[in-house]
């Protein structure tokens, strides 16, 4: 049984058609709120955002998780709050986002993937596998070190050229740092086993039917963008953008273009 729609902090805005934002690895629905669910509301659309298992609200979910349970989890949701919305994820809830779109074609209006990614390299699988015990040994005395880290991995090069942008991404990367919960391990333990090369994950997207928009992140080191276009060509029909002078965090870097692309998306879709 999923957890209760208490236990997922559901959080809903706006009238109009449903679109379900789903938070990449290890954050919360609340990330989505300082720029995409204003915007989103003020274009016309209901906007849910909650928590995928194993962050915010369910972060001490114990056990192992599984793409098709974050996937059922994603289906109940959307069952209980309108039965057809258009989902839009960026990282993990990219990935969430794309299965949920080749195992529910009935309920879903159209898929926004940003970051989208299928297979793994073994440096990404290497990341994930050991980023828990990293956090873990370093967060008590090199907080600042480790929030450094997380800039230059996530954040575009031309947001940390500007002195005060990298001062304010520095100070709230220290301050929001936490160790892992029993929840962020399972997060990234999502990666293990997963084929590295070919094509079970490929196979799911080259089912999808609903219209599908791939968004890359230009200066995106996590995914890169030759990544997102490799996902993006097995996607029949998907369209792919890329947003420039953007990192892993481009939704936050640069909220007004990635709002477009997904406004723009919607409305063409919703009609």
């Amino acid at each position: 049984m999923p957890p209760s729609s208490e236990q997922f902090a559901i959080h809903i805005e706006g009238t109009g058609p449903l679109v379900v934002l789903v938070m990449g690895r290890g954050s919360p629905g609340r990330v989505w709120h300082p720029h995409q669910v204003p915007a989103l509301t003020a274009a016309g659309y209901r906007v849910l955002t909650y928590d995928t298992r194993g962050t915010g609200a369910t972060a001490n979910h114990t056990g192992p998780l599984s793409i098709d349970m974050l996937v059922d989890d994603l289906a109940h949701i959307i069952t209980d709050h309108g039965g057809r919305a258009f989902v839009v994820g960026t990282s993990l809830g990219a990935r969430i986002a794309l299965h949920f779109a080749a195992a529910h074609p009935d309920k879903v209006l159209g898929v926004v993937a940003a970051a989208a990614h299928g297979d793994l390299t073994a440096i990404q699988m290497s990341m994930s596998r050991h980023a828990a015990d990293v956090y873990e040994l370093l967060i008590p005395q090199h907080r600042e070190f480790l929030a450094a880290m997380e800039a230059v991995r996530n954040l575009s090069p031309a947001t940390l050229a500007n002195p005060r942008a990298a001062r304010d991404w520095l100070d709230l990367l220290t301050f929001s740092l936490t160790a892992p919960t029993s929840g962020a391990r399972a997060q990234n333990n999502l990666d293990h086993g997963v084929d590295t090369h070919g094509s079970h994950q490929h196979a799911t997207y080259a089912t999808i039917t609903a219209p599908t928009l791939a968004i890359a992140y230009g200066d995106d080191s996590v995914i890169p963008p030759a990544q997102v276009a490799d996902t993006a060509a097995t996607i029949p029909g998907c369209t792919m953008i890329t947003i420039p002078n953007a990192g892993h965090y481009g939704y936050l870097e640069q909220p007004h273009a990635f709002n477009s692309a997904v406004i723009d998306f919607l409305n063409q879709h919703s009609a």
